[in-house]
């Protein structure tokens, strides 16, 4: 199984320190399976995602947002598939732990 030196650097400090938090929450849920360790792999997740799309939002997805929300657009669009399917598997994973 990966563990901490199989992260592969994003690139971006910031979002490469928030991967390694997640990473060494899930190790400790690994090897420690309680509520505590659970508790710590959704906060990571939570806070790293929230700060992900934020970053997404204000780069990459910029002109799909406006006023904060997602732009509706007709037809066919690459960039709001891959927005929604990206925002989707985050709701996923922290649901999975929620449940």
């Amino acid at each position: 199984m990966p563990g901490l030196a199989d992260i592969i650097s994003v690139q971006h400090v910031e979002l490469d320190r928030q991967h390694e938090l997640c990473a060494r929450a899930l190790e400790q849920l690994r090897s420690i399976r309680n509520v505590s360790s659970l508790r710590e792999v959704l906060r990571c997740y939570k806070m790293h995602f929230q700060y992900e799309e934020s970053l997404l939002d204000a780069h990459l997805y910029k002109d799909l947002i406006v006023g904060g929300k997602q732009v509706e657009t007709k037809g066919f669009s690459a960039a709001l598939d891959a927005r929604k399917s990206h925002y989707r598997d985050h709701k996923r994973l922290i649901g999975e732990i929620e449940e």
